[in-house]
């Protein structure tokens, strides 16, 4: 203990911040010549530096960007959604416009990356860790409950396609009812199916990521983590307004799960896999449901 009180105190000589520095401040690329400083000490520092637990660190807030942004992007989400989704493309589809489903998927797409892409360049101009936003992966025990949630999710996935496959007109006929609010968006032919995949794959990384990842980060960081998981839940759900209030209701409920898997996880990417995989077998089953295949000849 003496010699890390000892290191401490050098290191605000030279200009750090104790212990627990990020980095030691080194002066025309020699170490000071001191008699309290030697290579154990060192040792001890850099083990500090890397080693010890995220909280430990200072956690970075918010910047004048990051707070407009965080309000306009899910107003602009729930917008499209009503405006759009609810409107224009129930609409379209109604009048049988050709592709206009596969439309709504670019669009999608297209938007989401958009969106995600200004998140990171705001992540990276603030010159913030990546591990606060929660794209690495954690070096503790929340390690193997992702990849526990992950392989379960992935293994009730197969056996979701498995089960679709097998399913009777009777059978898809009665679900049909059960997804009557999502059946203008569910993919109804072979083309709008292909999009399906990365439309899954785009909304698992990129809802993800804004809003697990940089709003919770956000909001956590004026009101507390618990607060900031339940202003995300009902942001995510009214993000989906397009699919009436039992949609957004079961959404926010999709959405408070994931923010426990990041939680129990430390990190995104259990909850991205997840929500994409979630989306995938949602898709696969309403292909199999609402696609009229050609009778047999």
């Amino acid at each position: 203990m003496r010699q890390r009180a000892d290191f401490g105190d050098a290191g605000r000589e030279w200009g750090g911040a104790g212990p627990f520095a990020r980095s030691i401040r080194w002066h025309r690329g020699t170490v000071p010549r001191t008699s309290d400083i030697d290579k154990e000490d060192l040792t001890v520092q850099y083990y500090l530096n890397t080693h010890f637990p995220t909280p430990l660190r200072e956690t970075p807030m918010p910047t004048s960007l990051d707070i407009p942004f965080a309000i306009v992007f899910p107003i602009l989400i729930v917008a499209v959604e009503v405006l759009y989704f609810n409107k224009r493309l129930k609409a379209r589809i109604a009048a049988e416009v050709p592709n206009a489903r596969r439309s709504a998927y670019r669009y999608v797409v297209i938007g989401e990356w958009g969106i995600t892409a200004a998140a990171l360049l705001l992540w990276a101009r603030a010159h913030r860790p990546w591990d606060t936003l929660g794209l690495v992966p954690p070096q503790d025990w929340r390690l193997v409950p992702g990849i526990l949630i992950t392989a379960l999710i992935v293994a009730v996935t197969i056996r979701q396609f498995r089960a679709v496959r097998r399913l009777g007109v009777e059978r898809r006929t009665a679900l049909r009812a059960r997804l009557g609010a999502v059946e203008f968006f569910m993919p109804h032919t072979p083309a709008e199916h292909r999009w399906w995949l990365p439309l899954s794959l785009t909304a698992g990384f990129c809802e993800e990521l804004l809003y697990r990842g940089f709003l919770t980060w956000l909001v956590a960081s004026y009101v507390g983590l618990p607060a900031a998981i339940g202003v995300v839940v009902v942001a995510f759900g009214l993000g989906h307004a397009s699919q009436g209030r039992s949609g957004v209701i079961k959404t926010g409920l999709v959405g408070l799960v994931m923010s426990i898997i990041v939680v129990l996880t430390g990190w995104l990417v259990p909850a991205m896999i997840v929500h994409a995989l979630l989306d995938i077998g949602a898709g696969q089953l309403g292909f199999a449901i609402y696609y009229d295949r050609p009778a047999p000849a």
